[in-house]
Formats: C-alpha cells, sequence, structure tokens
C-alpha cells in the first residue's frame, strides 16, 4: 500500500468498509469520480463524529461574525471558509496535513482516497484504543469529582473560620472585659498576699495556744480528781453524831 503521510493509504474496500461502520453513506463509484456534494456530506459527517462540531454550530459562528463590509451575498463564502477550516484541523490532527479548498470543490480520486484513509485509519486507531480511553476518561472523572468534593469541602472550611472570626470579632469586647477583671481580681489577691500570710500566722499560733490550753485542762481535771478524791476521805472521817463529839471532847480532857 502506497504511504500518505504517517498513514497507510487504504484499499477500497477496507475504506467502504469503515466508512460504514461510522455509518457515512458511500458507493464503490463515489472513490472513482467523487463530486463536491458528496465529499462535502463526508466532511460533514466527519466533524460530528470525530469533533462534535456540526454545521448548524459553525453557521452560528459565521452569523456572529461582524461582515457588515460584505456584501450579504459573501455570507454563503464565509460559511465555506469556516467550515474548511474547520475540516482543516481535523484532518491536521489525523495527518493530512495538505488538505485545500480544492479537495472540497474539485476534489480528485487520488487525493480524496488520501484523505479518507487518513480519516479512516485514525477511527480505527481510536476504536481499538476506546477501552484504554474509556477507562482513563473514567479515572479522570473520578479524579474531577474527588478534586470538587475536596473543593467542596475546603470551602466549607473557609466559611467556618470566616464565621469564627466573625465571632471572635464580636466577642473581643466581652473577652477584654474580662480580662481586665481577671487582672484586677489578681491585683486584689496580690495585694491580699501579706494579709493571708498573717491570717496563716494568727491561726498557727491560736491552734498551738488551744492545744497548751487542752494540756492545762486536763492537769486540772486529773488535780480536782485527786482532791475529790482526798475530800471524800476526810468526809469518812467526820463525825456527824453530838454525843459522839461529847464523848471525844470528855476523851481529850481526860487524857491531859
Amino acid at each position: 500500500m502506497q504511504g500518505g503521510g504517517f498513514y497507510p493509504t487504504l484499499k477500497s474496500q477496507d475504506i467502504l468498509d469503515v466508512m460504514r461502520q461510522m455509518e457515512i453513506p458511500i458507493m464503490e463509484e463515489d472513490l472513482e469520480k467523487p463530486t463536491p456534494q458528496r465529499v462535502q456530506i463526508w466532511y460533514e459527517a466527519f466533524l460530528y463524529i470525530l469533533k462534535g462540531i456540526s454545521l448548524e454550530q459553525i453557521g452560528s459562528e459565521v452569523e456572529l461574525l461582524d461582515y457588515t463590509d460584505y456584501p450579504e451575498s459573501h455570507s454563503d463564502d464565509i460559511f465555506l471558509m469556516s467550515f474548511y477550516q474547520n475540516m482543516q484541523i481535523l484532518l491536521q490532527q489525523v495527518g493530512v496535513e495538505d488538505f485545500s479548498l480544492r479537495d472540497m470543490l474539485k476534489p480528485e480520486p487520488g487525493r480524496i482516497r488520501r484523505i479518507l484513509s487518513g480519516v479512516c485509519n485514525f477511527a480505527m486507531f481510536r476504536d481499538d484504543r476506546m477501552p484504554v480511553l474509556e477507562k482513563y476518561t473514567a479515572q479522570a472523572d473520578e479524579q474531577a469529582a474527588r478534586l470538587e468534593a475536596m473543593r467542596q469541602e475546603l470551602e466549607l472550611v473557609q466559611q467556618r473560620i470566616g464565621a469564627i472570626k466573625t465571632q471572635r470579632q464580636r466577642d473581643l469586647p466581652e473577652i477584654k472585659r474580662l480580662q481586665e477583671e481577671n487582672k484586677v481580681v489578681r491585683e486584689e489577691l496580690k495585694r491580699l498576699q501579706p494579709t493571708q500570710a498573717s491570717l496563716v500566722e494568727a491561726t498557727s499560733r491560736m491552734k498551738k495556744d488551744k492545744e497548751e490550753l487542752q494540756d492545762s485542762l486536763g492537769t486540772i481535771k486529773y488535780t480536782i480528781a485527786g482532791l475529790q478524791e482526798e475530800l471524800g476521805k476526810l468526809k469518812a472521817r467526820v463525825v456527824h453524831s453530838p454525843e459522839k463529839i461529847q464523848q471525844a471532847i470528855a476523851e481529850l480532857n481526860e487524857s491531859t
């Protein structure tokens, strides 16, 4: 097979098979005697299948152009040039770098075969790689979803941080007031520290005096108990009967 660019020129049947797989209308005689109308139908299908660009989109882009300096009859020419430029970009991407306006208006069998071979080779390569492409596309979508979720989470965190900062600004006067009160309390505690020390010392001294008094009280109680015991003994020896007293006195007198 004769090469065209970096892709091989396909046999007629191969071109027909691939084109029909893409559901693009084509007959074998179209390859031998291509017409402008037929090739432009193919080019329109290529743009839509491979790039997602429709003639309606191209027409809309043309309508947005400011061509007030041109007669209205030139609008068709502008549309054709836009169509050609989009097709030229597509064909350059598949390896056909010498596409010209003549290939749309006066197509030649040899060149049309080369152009179709380039597009068909690319379509077959794309179909072969589609499972891999879909895999990486799915992974890319998953990563994009994760990135979006992280972005939303970051936005929520930033909102919470903003709310905290706003609340802090609102609370700042109260915080300053409490800090001033705390400072006053600390100063008062500092001022009362000597008094507290004196009170602790006085309390300790009073506790010691109490202990000494408790010891003295115990001694006194012990002494009182002894005296009470002695008093009891003395009371036992006391004579309460008048007769016994007279008798005792008489005995004392006799003994003298």
